[in-house]
């Protein structure tokens, strides 16, 4: 392999006499370079390409240190002349970090910024010689993940708050009523051993509900979707045919309109299974008491996206809680009017996510709400 050293010193040559050498590397590997006067510090060399990168042409910018050093980001100025003068100091410490430059257009650009002295023969750093490396994409990306985490992060917070809050409910009338059937027991009181076993069990049950819905909250969380073709026709189908009883013990009116001539969609089977049961189930639900259910599925289409809307005629929901009720394990009712965990409505939205697609609620207090969800044709990458 040696004996290829002599193509580093033709390029080395190449560079030295030919300008057009030099420009193509800066250009095919840099964005901007620049070459300090550290005998006359007021004279620096901004490329072309260094002024382009914030949006400038070449003689819209001086070449002096004052430039960048007032464009540069007011945060990260001190650590950049820190480093600097540890790199003058020791040429072991190396000059290299990122850094944020104001564009002309107002907007914020990342760049690595690397350098190094060109000292004298005794050492003394005469020349710094620099060069930028545009990072913005791969900043905001960053940014958007930290978001992102911090956004899961908080949901699994309140999350986790709002289930050991529930948990504590039917726990403690278990501690209770053990205790009660502790001194049945003593007593030989039948009657009420059977009452407080029937509490015990009915918390039991509780308990039970709601980590089953935990466990199908958290699965929706980490599951990797598996697109197929759908056909949301068919979904609304096997809904019904597993709701099948309490559509009839109920007597609901249920009217489909539209949804058989919608197109097949990419997206998870078993997800819009869940996602349309629990829509038809709370549509159930939560009719007016003295009235049956009446529920209409409406199916729209265009080129891009398929919306499905469920409206019922039921007891609707207040404004102010319209915010609120795809929060988990958040309930407006209590459990005697209306069974559920307060889950349901938050996997519509973790599964609508999943498959990049939304969800709006209308609703009218005492009159109905309709829940519209559109989902993509096909899923992007």
């Amino acid at each position: 392999m040696m004996e290829n050293l002599y193509l580093k010193d033709e390029l080395y040559d190449l560079v030295k006499r030919d300008d057009s050498i030099f420009e193509f590397l800066q250009s095919g590997s840099l964005d901007g370079v620049w070459y300090w006067d550290m005998e006359k510090p007021d004279n620096e060399w901004l490329s072309p390409e260094f002024k382009a990168l914030f949006g400038y042409e070449d003689h819209e910018v001086p070449n002096t240190a004052e430039w960048w050093q007032k464009n540069i980001s007011p945060e990260d100025l001190p650590a950049v002349l820190e480093r600097f003068e540890a790199h003058l100091k020791d040429p072991s410490v190396p000059y290299d970090q990122i850094v944020s430059y104001k564009h002309k257009n107002g907007s914020k650009v990342w760049v690595r910024c690397r350098g190094m002295a060109i000292r004298d023969e005794e050492g003394k750093p005469i020349r710094m010689l620099g060069c930028h490396t545009d990072v913005t994409s791969l900043k905001i990306a960053e940014q958007k993940l930290e978001e992102s985490l911090d956004k899961v992060n908080l949901e699994l917070d309140n999350f986790s708050i709002i289930l050991s809050h529930d948990l504590k409910e039917p726990l403690r009338k278990i501690q209770i009523f053990s205790d009660f059937m502790n001194e049945a027991i003593d007593e030989n009181n039948q009657d009420d051993l059977r009452m407080y076993a029937q509490q015990i069990h009915s918390a039991s049950k509780r308990i039970s509900t709601l980590m089953d819905a935990m466990l199908r909250y958290s699965k929706l969380s980490k599951k990797d979707v598996d697109f197929h073709e759908v056909y949301i026709n068919d979904v609304l189908q096997y809904v019904r045919d597993d709701l099948y009883e309490r559509i009839m013990s109920e007597h609901a009116e249920i009217t489909l309109k539209g949804i058989e001539t919608l197109p097949a969609i990419e997206a998870e089977p078993s997800f819009m299974y869940q996602l349309f049961l629990n829509l038809l189930t709370n549509a159930l639900k939560y009719h007016r008491p003295d009235e049956p259910p009446k529920i209409t599925i409406t199916g729209e289409f265009n080129e891009t996206h398929v919306t499905i809307s469920v409206t019922d005629q039921g007891i609707g929901i207040e404004k102010k809680f319209l915010d609120v009720i795809f929060d988990p394990f958040k309930r407006l009712h209590r459990r005697e009017e209306y069974e559920g965990t307060g889950v349901g409505l938050t996997s519509c939205r973790k599964i609508i996510a999943l498959h990049h697609g939304k969800m709006e609620v209308e609703s009218t207090f005492g009159e109905g709400s309709t829940f519209k969800v559109s989902l993509p044709l096909v899923q992007s990458d």
